[in-house]
């Protein structure tokens, strides 16, 4: 009897164990459930954020270019064939539009069609006699009447990271005879400083880069200005320079 008694106790104490080790697990696998689909649901409310904030400064910066196209298209349909015969008349002429300045912190210039520039604001600025038709925006002005925006790079002139934009002065028959172009210098302030003066979160940081040269163009952190972004790094960014629009994570952010 107390044999029995014993075996039962025994088979009544598994019994027990297995139903608290099955009660545990249900409980660990509800608890991972609950905490991945929390995690989803985190992630994805925080990617649409980001995504909305990218969005308006895309859009701002968007406005801003377009502005700056506009106002340098205006002042070249200005310009007239005889104004390039004359370096001193053409200089007279960009001085009084020196509300450009509101606009293209690093000044504008007027290229002959050869790329040479004859005149400058501000003056002092030092690129009259310079060539800049090494330039490719410079170049698709002069070259295929096209308006252009150039990639990062040191400028000839004022020495620090710039990048302009440039259209071109035509004719009373279309034809392109020089260059009117706008410069930014990303060393002093400027429009993108919108982008570089805001932070995501507590230790978020935005880059604004260039797909077509994997440049960095301007950011929170502005010493990584002109930074060359490898490819093969950082394979979700090397997504988003092939195109891709969205959110994503990944364990290399500096690596963009």
């Amino acid at each position: 009897m107390k044999i029995r008694l014993f075996r039962f106790h025994s088979l009544a104490a598994r019994v027990a164990a297995l139903t608290v080790a099955l009660l545990l697990l249900g409980l660990t696998l509800l608890a991972s459930y609950t905490s991945q689909t929390l995690r989803d649901a985190v992630v994805r409310q925080l990617s649409a954020q980001q995504l909305d904030a990218v969005s308006g400064l895309a859009a701002y910066i968007n406005h801003a270019m377009v502005q700056r196209r506009q106002a340098l298209q205006h002042v070249a349909q200005r310009i007239h064939p005889g104004m390039l015969d004359s370096d001193p008349l053409t200089q007279t002429f960009l001085a009084s539009q020196v509300t450009m300045l509101d606009l293209f912190n690093g000044g504008v210039y007027v290229t002959r069609l050869d790329g040479t520039a004859m005149a400058s604001l501000p003056e002092s600025a030092g690129r009259v006699r310079l060539n800049y038709l090494d330039r490719r925006h410079v170049a698709a002005a002069l070259q295929q009447g096209k308006f252009g925006v150039s990639e990062v790079t040191i400028g000839k002139a004022l020495k620090t990271p710039v990048f302009s934009v440039a259209t071109p002065i035509l004719d009373t028959q279309g034809r392109v005879i020089g260059a009117l172009v706008g410069v930014i210098d990303l060393a002093q302030p400027n429009f993108l400083d919108e982008l570089t003066q805001m932070r995501q979160g507590q230790s978020g940081s935005y880059l604004l880069q260039d797909p077509r040269d994997s440049i960095i163009i301007t950011g929170t952190d502005k010493k990584r200005i002109l930074e060359r972004l490898v490819p093969g790094v950082n394979p979700l960014g090397d997504r988003f320079r092939n195109g891709f629009e969205g959110s994503g994570a990944s364990p290399r952010p500096a690596g963009f």
